[in-house]
């Protein structure tokens, strides 16, 4: 716009129209790159990496944590960004599918299994059981307490953790030629669904999601109006009838 009406005034200066350019002196804004999500096929790529290297032995030449593979999948079916991968839990666990608690203002909805989430959400989970067997740590009693992302030392993950090693992996993934670079701006290949799906009136559209894995999101405005549990403590006293994967 900056350039526009500098060259317009000084179109106007020359032929008698205006006497001073208003926009000569003025700061120019630097453009952002427009942001490009990576395909399909780099998104089963990395993964593939990710799971490939996450079995090999850690702290060996190449190896990557074991959680990686499982995180792409949860955050890709659901839609979440990495910080809120870390707040899952087993509370979020329920017979429909999996609660995603959203973050920056988002409604929280509930994402419907499907073979490769439900995968995922039990290979976090065992992996968490033989970490905490192996610290010989103590396995909280309350849903709400066993987040399903654990580090190498036994205690729940860190987001700031999760991110290193995401950035380590899309490093690693680069040098290996399994992904382009270029293609990787932070986990924005993950938010991809979030942003191309959600169109239309944000407060309408935070309920909805695309066809993506057979994900179906129920909103919990629904499960409130068919007088379903959807407090802590509701979901305590009804976690009889949950069953998890």
């Amino acid at each position: 716009m900056l350039r526009y009406l500098r060259r317009l005034c000084a179109w106007g200066i020359r032929h008698g129209h205006c006497q001073n350019n208003p926009g000569r002196g003025v700061k120019q804004t630097k453009e952002r790159k427009k942001r490009q999500f990576p395909k399909d096929q780099a998104y089963v790529s990395l993964v593939a990496f990710a799971r490939e290297r996450g079995q090999l032995k850690p702290h060996s030449k190449g190896s990557q944590p074991p959680y990686l593979a499982a995180v792409a999948e949860i955050a890709f079916s659901c839609r979440l960004r990495g910080v809120e991968v870390c707040d899952l839990n087993d509370a979020d666990i329920l017979k429909e599918g999996l609660q995603n608690r959203r973050r920056k203002g988002s409604l929280t909805n509930i994402t419907a299994w499907n073979p490769r989430l439900l995968a995922a959400v039990a290979e976090l989970q065992a992996r968490r059981s033989a970490l905490i067997s192996a610290k010989k740590g103590v396995t909280p009693m309350r849903a709400e307490n066993r987040p399903l992302l654990y580090g190498e030392d036994g205690a729940p993950l860190a987001r700031s953790s999760l991110h290193s090693a995401w950035k380590r992996l899309v490093a690693a993934a680069v040098v290996a030629g399994v992904i382009a670079e270029g293609r990787h701006v932070r986990d924005a290949w993950i938010e991809a669904p979030r942003h191309q799906q959600h169109r239309g009136h944000p407060r309408r559209e935070k309920g909805r999601v695309g066809p993506r894995h057979g994900a179906v999101v129920r909103n919990l405005r629904r499960r409130n109006q068919a007088g379903s549990c959807t407090s802590p403590s509701d979901r305590q006293t009804g976690a009889s009838r949950q069953k998890t994967p």
